[in-house]
């Protein structure tokens, strides 16, 4: 089978590095570890990968700081953050940082296999589609955009505005995309960032055009969930 590309798991946990790539390697990516974030740096300016995950929670090097040596070097390539249930504020700060999405433990492996085809058509989108790789809006897809969106309106706000209105927006955008499997917790996430985004653009935070373009983000996922 031709390879699809070649992905970089970066875990101190080796179990979770065998379950991660036998799983990549049969939906036909070539998969490669490391056990921690030196080693890893090593590995990509070795032989880049075209995507990486990357665990938050590692002895010496964490996450965080490898994502943050990472984009000095690879301004562009993707890296999914492997998060546990403690892990909230941090995930915050990893996607501010450029990291693409957060994969939560235990593994949703119908979402990780998503993310990853997302993450390849992002970094081939130039040179066509990816072969075989089919990929088709879904709610997860959607309120995950809109997670985005959020976290970028947010860095522009002000430091008053961020503390307070800015931050329990952020908050309810990574819930969103965390628990994108579960329709009411999806429903609730959505309704509160409506509210804010209201409130960010009534307060000057947000201009009319970035509040129609979030709120145009949260019209399509509410209508992925069958709702008006």
């Amino acid at each position: 089978m031709d390879k699809r590309g070649k992905i970089l798991v970066v875990d101190d946990d080796q179990a979770i590095c065998d379950i991660l790539g036998e799983f990549l390697g049969e939906l036909g990516f070539e998969v490669k570890d490391a056990r921690g974030g030196l080693e890893a740096l090593a590995q990509i300016e070795r032989d880049p990968p075209d995507v990486v995950l990357l665990d938050i929670r590692m002895p010496g090097m964490d996450g965080v700081e490898t994502l943050r040596r990472i984009r000095q070097v690879k301004t562009t390539m993707p890296v999914l953050m492997i998060t546990g249930n403690d892990d909230v504020e941090t995930a915050k700060d990893t996607v501010r940082l450029g990291a693409f999405d957060c994969l939560a433990k235990p593994f949703d492996f119908g979402y990780l296999e998503r993310a990853v085809h997302k993450m390849f058509a992002s970094t081939r989108a130039a040179a066509g589609p990816v072969p075989g790789i089919v990929i088709e809006p879904s709610s997860r897809e959607l309120t995950y955009d809109l997670a985005l969106e959020v976290f970028r309106a947010t860095s522009g706000m002000s430091a008053r505005s961020h503390a307070g209105l800015g931050s329990a927006l952020e908050l309810a955008a990574l819930g969103l995309a965390q628990n994108a499997g579960d329709k009411g917790e999806t429903v609730r996430a959505l309704n509160q960032i409506r509210i804010f985004i209201r409130f960010a653009r009534d307060l000057g935070e947000l201009t009319d055009d970035a509040h129609r373009q979030l709120e145009s983000h949260v019209v399509r996922a509410r209508r992925s969930l069958g709702l008006s």
